[in-house]
């Protein structure tokens, strides 16, 4: 009677323990995929900014992770190129406030992120970068593709030396659709730059680096050739993208630009042609004209 007894509680307790839990997990997955509602991030939305910066959760509990902001999405990784954690689209960005020097918060209208709050505290090396970050964000959403130098690509990069790795340099890199430039740091100076027309050649190095050969000297050494190295396989993959991305750009810029001049001609040409045609109809008529008078009796 007394095992009866348990069985006969145990029963509706169980019940109700399973049905809270799976409700939990099941709030848990939908405030995780409430995100991917949305379409997801892609490696070709215009970029406006990325970079590593570091989540504020609290004691031990703060993460670095590499944010993108694109035209259209606001998404961070586990790592550059790495898996997406979570991602919201900008219109969805409700405001950004400035904590400090270095801090900013982000307000969303949904949840963004595993906690699925609608509130991330981020933090930036350097208040240069802070700036940057908050600028980017604050970017009016009809502004974002009216930039004629769109950025394409950036991020840290090891630069290596010829005569031994012991000289080599970890430098913030950028390529936009006009230059190619690298930085002492993020939000530093600019060391050297290379215009995109001066790029002769890009080759992969190695597992993880890729070489760059130019028509002419750019570098601070003044050498027109430099090398760098990658975090891993797949950010060099996504540099080399970045480059087919940029003369795909040039080859498309030249189509149109050589597209809007042979329709100006061919305009221009056939409003001449038309003057002619008009010209020796007048003429023709003229002459009919002329004719007319001459026969007439007086």
């Amino acid at each position: 009677l007394l095992l009866s007894g348990l069985v006969q509680v145990w029963h509706p307790l169980s019940r109700f323990a399973t049905s809270l839990v799976g409700a939990t997990v099941m709030d848990r997955e939908q405030r995780l995929n409430a995100a991917t509602l949305v379409r997801p991030p892609t490696w070709d939305d215009e970029l406006l900014a990325e970079g590593y910066l570091k989540k504020i959760r609290g004691f031990a509990q703060n993460r670095n992770r590499y944010f993108r902001l694109t035209a259209e999405h606001f998404a961070f990784y586990a790592r550059d190129s790495g898996e997406l954690i979570s991602h919201v689209t900008r219109g969805d960005i409700r405001s950004i406030n400035e904590l400090s020097a270095t801090q900013f918060e982000v307000f969303t209208k949904c949840s963004f992120g595993a906690s699925g709050s609608s509130h991330m505290v981020l933090e930036a090396k350097t208040p240069a970068v802070a700036r940057r970050w908050i600028k980017a964000l604050a970017t009016p959403l009809n502004m974002a593709y009216s930039s004629e130098d769109s950025l394409l690509v950036e991020g840290f990069l090891t630069k290596l030396q010829p005569f031994g790795t012991g000289f080599s340099r970890m430098r913030f890199f950028r390529l936009t659709t006009s230059n190619f430039a690298y930085y002492d740091t993020e939000g530093g100076a600019m060391m050297a730059q290379c215009a995109v027309e001066d790029i002769d050649s890009v080759l992969e190095r190695g597992e993880d680096g890729f070489l760059i050969q130019g028509k002419r000297p750019f570098s601070k050494s003044g050498s027109a050739v430099l090398t760098c190295q990658c975090e891993s396989m797949l950010v060099r993959d996504k540099w080399l993208q970045a480059f087919r991305r940029l003369r795909s750009f040039r080859v498309s810029r030249d189509v149109l630009i050589v597209t809007i001049i042979l329709g100006l001609y061919l305009c221009i040409q056939g409003y001449i042609v038309d003057i002619c045609v008009d010209m020796l109809l007048w003429r023709s008529t003229w002459r009919a004209h002329c004719r007319l008078q001459i026969s007439r009796p007086s």
